[in-house]
């Protein structure tokens, strides 16, 4: 989970790629109302504090992350949705 400051909510999710036969970070970010940022902001944010291999390769901006009834993310649905949008 890549943590960013308050009012946003990130969730980043590994994915395999089999072009590259390696796992692309994948980040789901959902902004607090009237809140903006850029795909652009966020890499430089995550510049900043990881690791090369953990900065996320595609972003998404989400109005809500998929929950179960428990409140758990659903990592799979996130997964899915990613596969599908990906070339």
């Amino acid at each position: 989970m890549l943590s960013l400051p308050p009012p946003l909510i990130a969730f980043a999710l590994p994915f395999l790629s089999p072009l590259l036969r390696r796992d692309i970070i994948n980040a789901f970010i959902v902004l607090m109302e009237n809140e903006e940022l850029s795909a652009d902001e966020v890499r430089q944010y995550a510049r900043e504090r990881l690791a090369d291999y953990k900065i996320p390769r595609q972003i998404e901006f989400l109005p809500e992350l998929p929950k179960s009834v428990l409140r758990k993310v659903l990592k799979r649905k996130l997964g899915d949705e990613s596969a599908e949008n990906s070339p």
